[in-house]
């Protein structure tokens, strides 16, 4: 699963200033200028793409319950952000309409904001399957996409619309 970077590859270590701005603000504009396979990011920022914490990743690697692919370099652990997002259309419990989207996931709570809801009413959701929000199953951990979240709200507008 491990594998060491070499000098032939040629690779962007992402190291973003996050105090200023989001993730995402930050991976669009490197996104510009690199391929996602280019693209290399330490545990922290995986962590937080992933929506999971740092020892949480710590714990997959070292457990080998996931098999989510990363790098070694010394002590130091990189994923691709390639990886990333492949790791997150398997786990999606529907296909994703646009894989290829490079966004930080959101925890239950935090997506709940977004749709105007709350976390139970999402987990009711997701248990009987009422609603079609596409969410991103990683153990007993939900995840959700913004991109997902917009389309799931500017759906229920039409529906709205329509009655």
């Amino acid at each position: 699963m491990s594998k060491s970077l070499t000098s032939a590859t040629h690779t962007f270590l992402f190291k973003p200033n996050l105090s200023h701005s989001s993730l995402d603000m930050e991976l669009s504009k490197v996104l510009k200028k690199f391929l996602p396979s280019q693209i290399l990011v330490n545990t922290d920022i995986a962590a937080q793409y992933l929506c999971f914490s740092s020892s949480t990743l710590a714990s997959w690697r070292s457990s080998k319950r996931y098999h989510l692919p990363y790098q070694k370099k010394g002590k130091d652990i990189y994923y691709r952000l390639s990886d990333l997002n492949t790791y997150i259309s398997a786990q999606a419990s529907q296909p994703l309409e646009k894989p290829h989207l490079y966004q930080a996931l959101l925890d239950r709570k935090r997506a709940a904001k977004e749709i105007n809801s709350t976390s139970g009413t999402l987990a009711v959701w997701m248990t009987k399957r009422t609603h079609d929000l596409i969410c991103i199953k990683i153990g007993r951990s939900v995840r959700y996409r913004p991109y997902d979240l917009i389309a799931f709200n500017l759906a229920r507008l039409r529906i709205q619309k329509l009655c």
